[in-house]
């Protein structure tokens, strides 16, 4: 079974890179934060990146980076044992929540800067939060 999937997280491990036949792919794991009744948690999905999403994410990424990542979800088991494994068709840097929303932020990924304004936080070009839309049509 697998399903497309997208998920913001932290890689576990500085990314590997393989050769497999023709194709250059990467491996590696994503730490993805879950809220399940007021409990956190940490759900561990396995990567493989291929081509060159993979040597970017091998050149650009360590243990630690955010990252957000889109692909196929599968649910795969090993020697009786159940996991998860998102075969990532798209990944860019995601922007990292300082742990104190009034802390200064520190220099993003790529040297990329963020700034932080009234509620919202830019990456790049991009601004996050700020006042909800309340005209959504759905």
């Amino acid at each position: 079974m697998s399903q497309v999937w997208s998920a913001v997280g932290r890689l576990g491990a500085d990314p590997v890179a393989h050769k497999g036949g023709k194709t250059a792919f990467a491996t590696g794991s994503l730490a993805v934060d879950t809220y399940d009744s007021g409990a956190r948690g940490t759900l561990w999905v396995g990567l493989k990146v291929w081509g060159n999403q993979a040597e970017r994410l091998v050149e650009m990424c360590r243990k630690g980076t955010a990252i957000y990542v889109y692909g196929e979800l599968r649910l795969e088991e090993h020697e009786e044992r159940q996991y998860l494994r998102c075969n990532v068709t798209r990944w860019s840097f995601a922007p990292s929540q300082p742990a104190d929303r009034d802390a200064p932020v520190k220099q993003g990924a790529a040297g990329q800067g963020q700034k932080k304004r009234g509620g919202t936080q830019q990456y790049g070009d991009v601004e996050f939060g700020g006042e909800a839309d309340t005209d959504l049509p759905f």
